[in-house]
């Protein structure tokens, strides 16, 4: 941690949610965007996780594959649109939410867009969207 964290300052950095749907890419477009202009740090987060089901299988939300190569694509446009974005990348074990609400522990702005890679995953699980705005520690934009 930096020492402006340690201060209580938020660090210059911008944390996007990416799942590879539609609404994602526009908020890795955004955070991008809003990075370049303020010489932020993008920090690019996927995550993948289970749903828990009845039975003794569970089913995959976002695998760790499917997540990594998410990730790598994100990473890819950022590269490519926004070539002096210094960009980072992980992919994270666990619920969405959650981990979006961690990652935006001393960053100066958090983005995720309104609707994820599933439908029936957002009725199940409820909404990313909603509870990062309620939860995060800083910023949050919501893109559509």
């Amino acid at each position: 941690m930096s020492e402006t964290a340690a201060a209580g300052v938020p660090e210059n950095r911008v944390v996007v949610g990416v799942d590879g749907s539609k609404c994602g890419y526009r908020a890795l477009e955004y955070a991008a965007g809003d990075a370049q202009r303020s010489g932020s740090v993008l920090q690019v987060v996927t995550v993948y996780n289970v749903l828990p089901t009845y039975g003794s299988m569970a089913q995959p939300v976002l695998d760790q594959e499917a997540a990594e190569q998410t990730l790598t694509q994100a990473m890819r446009r950022v590269q490519v649109g926004w070539p002096d974005v210094d960009v980072k990348g992980e992919a994270v074990f666990g619920p969405a939410a959650q981990v979006l609400v961690d990652a935006s522990k001393d960053a100066r702005l958090l983005v995720v867009g309104t609707r994820g890679h599933s439908q029936v995953v957002g009725i199940l699980l409820g909404s990313v969207s909603e509870y990062v705005v309620h939860h995060a520690h800083c910023t949050t934009t919501v893109v559509r």
